[in-house]
């Protein structure tokens, strides 16, 4: 069932970050540009994992291979919106 459905979470999760990003920043004039690009990247994940989980033979390594880079990118952008 989550095979079936993780583009639709990932998808709701962006969707949710990314409209407090903007409301945050549009009606409170405070930058969380960090969490519209986490949003993003969880959005471009989930949906690529969702297209390559739903073909008949799936590529396991490319599915490592997705969640682990964007796992990297999520703490590098974290430690980057920290200390800089």
């Amino acid at each position: 069932m989550i095979k079936k459905y993780i583009g639709f979470i990932g998808f709701f999760i962006a969707f949710i970050g990314i409209s407090i990003a903007a409301r945050s920043k549009y009606l409170y004039n405070n930058e969380l540009f960090p969490l519209f690009e986490i949003s993003f990247l969880c959005w471009i994940t989930t949906s690529t994992l969702a297209s390559e989980l739903n073909k008949s033979q799936p590529k396991i390594w490319y599915i490592y291979f997705v969640s682990i880079a964007s796992i990297i990118f999520i703490f590098i952008l974290l430690y980057l919106s920290i200390y800089c």
